[in-house]
């Protein structure tokens, strides 16, 4: 379980509800599956019975949890790690570079943790919540032994940095804040950051350094598998529920979140392909909750895009056969322009792709359509502030 300081509003809500700070483990907790056979009562009965249950679960897993946390340097995973390597010499042929890799990971883990725990307390001794802020995304970031030292380094560096300039930015931050009394509450802020930001990120760089180390020592079975597909995608036109995989509305999905910088609010409807008039020319469409990406490269990137189309601009979406010597099917899209000088998107541009069959075309151009009918119904839905954030999806 790990924590973080950048929750959502819903999840920040259900977190400060529990009245009890949550801590970071590292070891798995099983849970033993609830079995009753022919229970007969009222619903009361089912809950009383499966809460006691859980509770006296999760009783038996306490020394687990308790001795995995990060505060204590997870002295379990230190235990595990000796055991792993005696267990490895003790056999008929003894593998002594495993016991020497086994103890070194736990002992660089538990040295990590337990320095990066300490430099936490102080940055949020210090006051500073940019200070905070900048040196958790530093660290979670991380995802090998590279990145383990580089944010060490990072942190080592503005902590350094930080503790020369506190006496001076915190009591003029606190002024333009907060008036006089601002400023006397940054000078004690100042002062303690002239000691603890410096202090933090040497403890960072010696966490950042062993846990560097222990990424290095870690055998394969401890490292995390690769996925074997693309992350399901949980939208699409079929409406709400659980949607059956496909690695087409997959692979749309990871193309969307790289072209929009990771925004999950806009929800994947479809991904279609299509021959923008040959064979050889493939043309690719996401249709999204907000937008409509046009592209031929594979993946794509917004400098590669062949048109970016807000649904909120697009007046109109229709598949049409252009009477010519040879008859064209087209997917014609009218959008509006807004003006530099803020009109009401009066002017109407027509963007038009080549299709081989008119099925296709229609299909693309029904897909379109009810996107921007989601689109406009999302935007006449009256919130409270509490579901400010929610979406019809």
């Amino acid at each position: 379980m790990h924590t973080t300081s950048q929750l959502p509003e819903d999840l920040a809500a259900i977190k400060k509800s529990l009245g009890f700070p949550l801590v970071q483990f590292e070891s798995p907790i099983i849970l033993e599956g609830f079995n009753k056979s022919h229970m007969l009562g009222r619903p009361v009965v089912f809950v009383d019975s499966i809460t006691k249950h859980y509770k006296k679960v999760m009783k038996g897993q306490a020394v687990m949890i308790l001795g995995s946390v990060d505060f204590l340097g997870n002295p379990v995973g230190l235990i595990s790690d000796v055991a792993s390597g005696l267990h490895g010499i003790m056999t008929a042929q003894p593998d002594v570079v495993g016991l020497v890799r086994d103890v070194t990971h736990g002992m660089s883990d538990t040295t990590s943790k337990l320095t990066g725990t300490v430099s936490h307390v102080l940055g949020t001794a210090t006051g500073d919540s940019s200070f905070q802020e900048e040196r958790e995304q530093n660290l979670e970031s991380c995802q090998t032994s590279g990145d383990h030292f580089k944010a060490g380094l990072i942190n080592l560096t503005s902590g350094i940095f930080g503790g020369m300039t506190s006496i001076l930015t915190q009591p003029y931050k606190g002024a333009v804040e907060e008036g006089v009394g601002g400023f006397i509450w940054g000078i004690g802020k100042g002062v303690v950051g002239t000691v603890a930001k410096p202090v933090a990120g040497l403890l960072d760089f010696a966490s950042g350094t062993t846990a560097a180390l222990r990424e290095t020592m870690s055998r394969v079975s401890r490292q995390m598998p690769q996925p074997i597909r693309l992350r399901r995608a949980c939208t699409g036109a079929s409406g709400s529920g659980l949607i059956v995989y496909s690695i087409q509305l997959a692979r749309g999905q990871e193309y969307l979140l790289s072209l929009n910088d990771g925004n999950i609010q806009e929800k994947l409807i479809a991904y279609e392909r299509f021959n923008n008039g040959s064979v050889s020319n493939e043309m690719r469409v996401i249709i999204s909750s907000q937008n409509l990406y046009f592209f031929e490269t594979s993946p794509p990137d917004l400098s590669s895009l062949d048109s970016l189309i807000k649904l909120e601009l697009l007046a109109e979406c229709r598949a049409t056969t252009a009477k010519t010597t040879i008859p064209t099917v087209l997917l014609v899209l009218s959008v509006r322009e807004k003006e530099e000088g803020g009109g009401d998107g009066s002017i109407i541009t027509t963007k038009k792709y080549k299709c081989m069959n008119e099925s296709n075309a229609r299909k693309i151009a029904q897909l379109i359509n009810y996107a921007k009918n989601l689109h406009d119904e999302e935007k006449m839905v009256i919130r409270t502030p509490r579901l400010q954030n929610q979406t019809i999806w």
